[in-house]
C-alpha cells in the first residue's frame, strides 16, 4: 500500500479543484453566450426562406439584419401594388382617325364611282355621321322630325365645282375635331348650299337623333343631284329631298317626298304645304342612276 505525505496530498487537491473551477466557468460562460444568441435572434428578426431555388433546405431560417436602436434602415420600404380594376374607365379623347369610330358612331365617306366632294358643310368631302343605335322610324315619326328639322331652311346656293386633286386617303383631310365638337353638340356644321350639302346635312341630322338615313346620289339627265332615303317600318322606303330654294325664296317648309324610279321623271311634292306653293312637274328631269349610300366607307372599312 502506497504511502502519500501530506505536501503530495495538498497539491492533489489543489490540482483537482482549480481544474473543477475552470469548468464551471466555463460552463457558466457557455450558458451566458446562449442566453445572449437567443435574446438577440427574436421571431421578428426571423425570415422564413420558401424559395428553394438558392439550394437553401426547407423551414430553414436566417436573422435578418439586425438594427440599432435610434438608426433607420437604408434599404426603401416595400410597397404593395394597388389591387387591378376589373372595370377600369373607357376613356374617349377623340375619333380614331383608323377606324372614324368615337362613342357611339362612326364616320363613312360617300363613294360613288369617286368619293363625293361637298361645299364644306362638314368639310371638304360629303362626311356621314352615323349611330350605331339608329333605328328606322315610322312614317309619324318620320314626319315630326322632319317638321322639325332646319335643314330645309337654309337657301339653296349655286357654286361652280372647282376641279382639283387631293393626296389620298381622303380620310387624312377630314377635320376630326370639328366633327367630334358637332357630335358633342359643341359647334354646328357650316350652312348647306348645295344640293349634296343638304342631303348630308339631313342625314347626319336624323342619325344624330337616333334615325337611319340614307345619302341617294342621282343623276337627272346627265346632273348630279342628291336627296335622302328612310327605310320607315309601316311605309318602306321614303325618298325625302331637302334641298332649300335658290335664295331663300319658297314656303315655310320646304320638305318634299319624291318617287324615284329609272326612267321617270322627278317630281318632288311638298310634305306640308303651305301659301300655294308648288314644284312644277317635270322640271328636275329624267332619273338615269340611283345609289343609296346608307353608312358610307371609311378607309379599308365599308359599311355600305
Amino acid at each position: 500500500m502506497p504511502v502519500f505525505n501530506e505536501d503530495y496530498l495538498e497539491q492533489n487537491f489543489l490540482k483537482r479543484k482549480r481544474k473543477g473551477t475552470l469548468v464551471s466557468l466555463t460552463i457558466i460562460l457557455l450558458i451566458c453566450i446562449g442566453f445572449l444568441v437567443l435574446h438577440t435572434i427574436q421571431p421578428s428578426n426571423i425570415t422564413h426562406i420558401e424559395d428553394l431555388s438558392n439550394g437553401a433546405p426547407p423551414n430553414e431560417v436566417i436573422p435578418s439584419e439586425v438594427i440599432p436602436e435610434g438608426k433607420e434602415s437604408t434599404e426603401p420600404p416595400i410597397v404593395e401594388p394597388p389591387p387591378e380594376d376589373e372595370n377600369p374607365p373607357i376613356r374617349v379623347e377623340g375619333i380614331d382617325p383608323q377606324t372614324g369610330e368615337y362613342k357611339n358612331f362612326y364616320l363613312g365617306l360617300v363613294h360613288d364611282g369617286a368619293i363625293l366632294a361637298g361645299s364644306g358643310c362638314y368639310g371638304e368631302f360629303i362626311v356621314l355621321i352615323n349611330n350605331k343605335d339608329a333605328k328606322n322610324p315610322t312614317y309619324s315619326e318620320l314626319l315630326r322630325f322632319l317638321e322639325g328639322d332646319i335643314t330645309d331652311g337654309f337657301p339653296y346656293q349655286y357654286t361652280i365645282p372647282v376641279v382639283g386633286f387631293y393626296s389620298p386617303p381622303a380620310e387624312d383631310k377630314i377635320d376630326l375635331e370639328f366633327l367630334k365638337d358637332i357630335i358633342n353638340g359643341i359647334d354646328a356644321p357650316n350652312p348647306p348650299e348645295i344640293c349634296a350639302d343638304f342631303a348630308e346635312r339631313l342625314h347626319n341630322n336624323s342619325e344624330l337623333e337616333g334615325i337611319r338615313c340614307g345619302y341617294v346620289s342621282l343623276e337627272l339627265d346627265g346632273i348630279r343631284h342628291a336627296c335622302n332615303a328612310f327605310e320607315t317600318t309601316d311605309k318602306g322606303l321614303i325618298y325625302i329631298d331637302d334641298t332649300g330654294f335658290l335664295g331663300g325664296c319658297g314656303p315655310d317648309n320646304n320638305d318634299t317626298i319624291v318617287d324615284i324610279h329609272i326612267g321617270e321623271q322627278y317630281n318632288p311634292a311638298f310634305l306640308f304645304p303651305s301659301g300655294g306653293w308648288h314644284i312644277p312637274e317635270n322640271s328636275m328631269g329624267v332619273v338615269e342612276s340611283v345609289v343609296i349610300v346608307w353608312e358610307g366607307k371609311w378607309r379599308d372599312r365599308n359599311y355600305g
